[in-house]
């Protein structure tokens, strides 16, 4: 092969992955939910499902999550999905640049049959800094704003 070819070939690879990956980031962005829209609809007691997906590691440092949800790591989905309820609203959350870990679950999650589903824009860091409620397994968490949460029982973080 000619390497007029091969450079070709590699430049029409190229382009096509670009367009995949902006349609992707497009239809991820239309999908997200906001913060202030999930504490809407929780306060209403509307059927959702929100779905904290941090790996175990993750949850360390920040014990707590939005009320209500239930941990399923990202890396346990294929055995835990069944967990998700099919017939309402499924709000996914993480602590990840761009919502990385949740939006790649969301397109996951329709292969389960489960296909209401939606990122948290911001993801759980956004909910804290807007104040919003948290729970831990001790209990609700007071509100504070994010550099004065810290660990439910010791307290909050002495070097921020």
């Amino acid at each position: 092969m000619s390497e007029t070819l091969i450079i070709g070939m590699l430049v029409a690879y190229l382009f096509r992955k670009h367009l995949r990956r902006q349609r992707f980031v497009r239809d991820l962005r239309m999908a997200r939910i906001t913060p202030s829209d999930l504490k809407q609809k929780l306060d209403r007691r509307e059927h959702v499902t929100v779905v904290d997906l941090r790996h175990s590691l993750d949850f360390l440092p920040e014990p707590y999550t939005i009320p209500g949800a239930i941990r399923i790591p990202m890396e346990d989905l294929k055995k835990r999905n069944t967990e998700i309820p099919r017939d309402q609203e499924v709000v996914l959350y993480c602590t990840c640049p761009n919502e990385a870990s949740s939006a790649m679950t969301a397109i996951e999650l329709p292969r389960y049959g489960i296909t209401r589903v939606h990122p948290l824009q911001g993801g759980l860091h956004t909910w804290r800094q807007l104040g919003f409620p948290l729970e831990s397994e001790f209990g609700p968490v007071p509100a504070a704003k994010e550099e004065s949460v810290g660990h439910p029982k010791l307290g909050p973080d002495p070097t921020s």
